[in-house]
Formats: structure tokens, sequence, C-alpha cells
């Protein structure tokens, strides 16, 4: 069974602040989007209702299991590489509505951001690929 990348890097101070309950039921669903990818739903998985400028629709949110009231959701999408690229993160417990308003903007900024730099990578490579075409080989020994 193919095991998904899941690129934590832009909410690795998060997961450092977690405690140890936290911290388990985040790795847990963390395993289960791992595990399932794009394919991954409730419980642990849901697709976001974005505003309808929004660039990037593909957004989607880690919920890991609610542990000592907090509700921590995690903002994410699969990037140009099928990578799950964990985004933004935190406790919307208290701030239902109000947490997705603040957040779903530095979301899309970052997955842009990330996007584009794909996109440069692989600008970059064909370009390379373009001036470093390979000849055909000399052999050696034989003149002609």
């Amino acid at each position: 069974m193919r095991k998904w990348t899941v690129v934590t890097t832009l909410i690795d101070a998060w997961i450092a602040s977690l405690d140890d309950d936290e911290y388990d039921s985040f790795i847990a669903a963390l395993g289960y989007l791992r595990d399932n990818g794009p394919a991954a739903g409730r419980p642990y998985v849901d697709t976001l209702t974005l505003p309808k400028n929004a660039l990037y629709k593909n957004m989607k949110e880690l919920r890991p299991p609610v542990v000592n009231g907090a509700h921590m959701r995690v903002l994410f999408a699969f990037d140009l590489q099928s990578k799950a690229i964990m985004l933004v993160a935190g406790d919307k417990a208290g701030n239902w509505d109000g947490w997705y308003t603040d957040n779903i903007p530095t979301a899309q900024r970052l997955f842009g951001e990330h996007q584009d730099a794909i996109r440069q990578e692989i600008a970059e490579l064909e370009q390379r690929n373009k001036t470093t075409k390979p000849g055909k080989p000399r052999r050696k020994g034989k003149k002609k």
C-alpha cells in the first residue's frame, strides 16, 4: 500500500508545543492521512468551504480527535508533486468561525508560495536539461 508524503515543516513549532495527549491525537490523524492520501475523509480529514475568490480550491483540514477540549485543526493541500503540505495549525476552540477567517488567507498565501517554488524548480531543471543535452559519446582509441 502506498504511503503518501506529508510535509510538516511550516507547522513544526506548533507540533513541538503540543502536550503528549495532543501530540498522540495529531500523529494518529497524520498517520491516517499518510495511509489514505487524497482519498482521506472524515473523521480525520474534511474539505474546507472556501471563499469564492480563493485561488486554491483544493484546501483541506486535518481534524485530530478532540483532546482536553482542544479542537486542533491543520489546514493543508496536496501540491504539484502529490505531497500533503501542512500549512497552518492551531486550536479553533472558542473561535469557531473566526479561526477559519483568520487562517485560510494565510494558508492560501503559503500554499501559493510553495507551488511557485516547485514551478521555479521545474523550470530551472528543464532549462538545465536543454543546455546540457548529452551528445553522441566519443569512442576512445579510434580516430576518423
